[in-house]
């Protein structure tokens, strides 16, 4: 009994080893992560190269929804609850 156990225990743990080793040779998280970089580094460079276009575009989303009750937002007030 001692020796099945000492075998499944053995079998187990270089099954373990080899699951250790694949983990950490592993290169897909790698890949993963660079892709991420280099999207996130061109989405930096589009935004600072067309900042004024997107701040013009929600300028006017902003005038859009703020106006269009024909209230000026700049001379709302906050009330209090009572």
């Amino acid at each position: 009994m001692l020796t099945n156990m000492y075998i499944r225990a053995m079998l187990e743990s270089k099954r373990l080893k080899k699951e250790i080793r694949s983990f950490f040779t592993d290169e897909d998280g790698a890949v993963d992560f660079v892709a991420i970089a280099i999207i996130l580094v061109i989405t930096v460079t589009l935004a600072i190269i067309f900042r004024n276009k997107i701040s013009e575009l929600f300028n006017g989303i902003w005038r859009g929804i703020s106006n269009q009750d024909g209230t000026d937002p700049n001379t709302w007030t906050s009330t209090s609850i009572e």
